[in-house]
């Protein structure tokens, strides 16, 4: 409840033209001490904006991670065929295959080779029609490095270390009011997103042993009403801009 109540204001925001279903899938191996079945996920795009998500328990055990993975692939398809029909209907056909990220290779190489080997060959025969939808042209697997899987979060837990890496894919900021960036590392992966959240009201931060200036960018943060940065040892230089904030009222600078 508490989460709800502190997104009500979040929004998704596709904008554009060029309407491009792509998206990710992911899985754990033998995550759960109980039963040590995995966890799988996929996230789906048009443009940046979200429009289909999911994560369950697999079913059956996996016996190895490119196994839960290739299980977590026929997951993702199936969405993928769904929502290509979906906006076939509404007038938005998908003229090439839509890309599917992965951060397996194994998983990768064993979808898109059209051959079984004895070591897989049980294999529920309902997750190959992987292979023959890559070879109809529909999906298209791709590699993508692990730290920069956006599926990750719905599978397995995150540090926020690992979280602040993650792609501007993640999802379009613009409709933010309030950003704790407190004890981040990485502060300066988050600059050119600074420029897009123009409905930014509120923004703290503390504990950033790194932060040394305030990024530029916040000069776009007319809406800006609370500004605190407290135990930020290494801050010694204010951006010019912030005499800007005409609806800044409340502004600590702490410790």
């Amino acid at each position: 409840m508490r989460y709800l109540k502190g997104t009500l204001n979040f929004k998704f925001y596709f904008g554009g033209y060029n309407i491009t279903l792509h998206g990710y899938y992911d899985a754990d191996w033998v995550g759960n001490a109980n039963d040590r079945r995995s966890t799988m996920g996929y996230v789906f795009f048009v443009r940046v904006g979200a429009i289909s998500w999911n994560c369950k328990r697999q079913p059956i055990i996996a016996r190895s991670i490119m196994e839960a993975e290739y299980m977590a692939a026929s997951h993702g398809v199936i969405e993928v065929i769904w929502l290509r029909q979906l906006l076939e209907d509404i007038g938005d056909v998908q003229m090439e295959a839509t890309p599917i990220k992965c951060d397996n290779q194994g998983c990768l190489a064993f979808a898109k080779n059209p051959k079984h080997h004895s070591r897989t060959k049980h294999i529920d025969i309902q997750h190959h029609f992987i292979k023959k939808k890559i070879e109809m042209g529909v999906i298209d697997v791709k590699y993508y490095a692990t730290k920069d899987m956006l599926a990750n979060l719905l599978t397995k837990a995150l540090k926020f270390s690992s979280l602040i890496l993650l792609p501007n894919e993640l999802g379009n900021l613009i409709s933010l009011t309030t950003s704790d960036i407190s004890e981040s590392s990485n502060l300066v992966l988050l600059q050119n997103e600074f420029s897009n959240i123009t409905s930014l009201n509120n923004l703290y931060t503390k504990r950033c042993s790194s932060l040394t200036s305030l990024p530029n960018e916040l000069d776009n943060l007319s809406s800006l009403t609370t500004l605190k940065i407290n135990k930020c040892s290494s801050l010694i230089i204010l951006p010019n801009e912030i005499y800007n904030f005409t609806s800044l009222t409340t502004f600590d600078i702490g410790e």
